[in-house]
């Protein structure tokens, strides 16, 4: 079974028993934080709240490791659950050629960055398909979110405000899902949020700031401390999405290199970068390696989930993502 949009394939896991949904998803998107989300939002349908949960990135996953984790169950876990993200197609036809059938026990969830096609994983899966998504159906989707998000808080928000955060605010998923975690706090004693709390908090100045911080601290491994109080929610969470940006660019250069993409057809690809500010970050990302913008989405991902799941300080948190990318 195949969808082509988020709600119908929530829909359909949140309705459906084990047995009519499947043991087996796919979900193909290219935004890392996207993808993630939609991983974690399916694990929260389909395993138990104790059910232990075996994780692979990308080029560390092996056929071996997957099914030795699929097929040995934790000891105080009811099912295996095993999720590989960032899964390349040679993997994914090797592991569907080792399984041959449906799984009859546990869950597998693989996360794709391109498009794939995969006839195995329809028939005895689901497919989540967001690869052809259109901008405006995008848009439509991350609005929809932001007003789930504030109902989920108890709030109402403005039709105005939605639109403003649309208008003003850089169209990425994670910095939108920050910007609405900061105003959800902002207006803690409110029971909506209007366009001018948006004004208030998700100002253009701001955004600016951390974008500049973001991007020293990733390509010349430099942060300034007295620029911001890093314990300050607002600065922490506003500045994990500038953060992710900035890897993801590197992320991409990397991939362009190793395509042999000539450098001239750059350009189409970053069209907000200036070219003479571009050439100089594509001769860094060369320097740098997939690795280190690879490890930095990790280390992200890390204190991102650190921040919602324990009551460890702000400041400590960036402090360990700073060590470990600055290593």
């Amino acid at each position: 079974m195949r969808y082509n949009n988020l709600k119908a394939f929530e829909r359909q896991i949140a309705a459906a028993s084990s047995d009519q949904r499947g043991r087996l998803f796919l979900i193909a998107q290219a935004d890392d934080f996207e993808r993630r989300k939609a991983i974690d939002t399916t694990l929260a349908f389909v395993a138990a709240p104790d059910a232990f949960v075996s994780r692979f990135l990308g080029e560390d996953a092996t056929v071996r490791a997957v099914m030795d984790a699929l097929n040995s169950p934790a000891l105080f876990s009811p099912e295996c659950v095993v999720v590989v993200d960032d899964a390349d197609k040679k993997l994914i036809d090797a592991l569907f050629a080792q399984l041959k059938g449906p799984l009859s026990f546990g869950y597998l969830l693989l996360g794709v960055k391109g498009k794939i096609s995969s006839s195995f994983a329809e028939t005895h899966g689901i497919v989540l398909d967001l690869m052809e998504e259109r901008p405006w159906e995008k848009e439509k989707r991350w609005t929809e979110k932001l007003h789930e998000k504030a109902r989920a808080a108890g709030k109402r928000l403005a039709p105005d405000a939605a639109q403003w955060m649309m208008e003003r605010l850089e169209k990425d998923a994670a910095v939108l899902d920050s910007e609405m975690d900061k105003l959800v706090c902002y207006c803690a004693h409110k029971s909506s949020i209007e366009k001018s709390d948006v004004e208030e908090i998700c100002s253009a100045s701001r955004t600016h700031t951390l974008w500049q911080i973001a991007d020293e601290m990733v390509w010349a491994k430099i942060f300034r401390s007295d620029a911001a109080d890093m314990r300050d929610p607002s600065f922490f969470h506003g500045l994990l999405p500038s953060l992710r940006m900035q890897l993801n660019i590197g992320m991409k250069m990397h991939d362009l290199h190793l395509s042999q993409v000539p450098f001239s057809e750059w350009g189409a690809h970053f069209p907000k970068i200036w070219p003479k500010t571009l050439e100089k970050k594509a001769q860094t990302a060369q320097r740098l390696g997939s690795t280190f913008f690879r490890d930095g989405l990790d280390r992200l991902f890390e204190i991102e989930l650190l921040a919602k799941n324990s009551a460890a300080p702000l400041d400590a948190m960036l402090d360990f993502f700073r060590v470990r990318l600055m290593s």
